[in-house]
């Protein structure tokens, strides 16, 4: 267990830094979970998106898939500024 103190002027308690996963178990795994869920709904636009496209749209499953990555980087460049 690594232990780092903190030197905040401003907070009169302050409590040593615990680094490791054993000593932030709760947290390392809060962090699978929300990346497994992030990976799952990516994994669902890519597989269904196309094919609801297709289906009800007309729309050519490449054209889905350009559209849906072309949005990405769109939304990310977007919020980059």
């Amino acid at each position: 267990m690594i232990e780092l103190e903190k030197n905040n002027v401003n907070d009169p308690i302050s409590k040593p830094v615990r680094l490791g996963l054993k000593e932030n178990w709760q947290q390392f795994t809060l962090l699978v979970v929300i990346n497994a869920f992030v990976g799952g709904m990516v994994g669902l636009e890519r597989s269904i998106l196309p094919r609801i496209a297709e289906k009800e749209f007309h729309v050519a499953v490449k054209t889905a898939i350009l559209s849906f990555i072309w949005n990405c980087k769109g939304t990310q460049q977007l919020f980059r500024r």
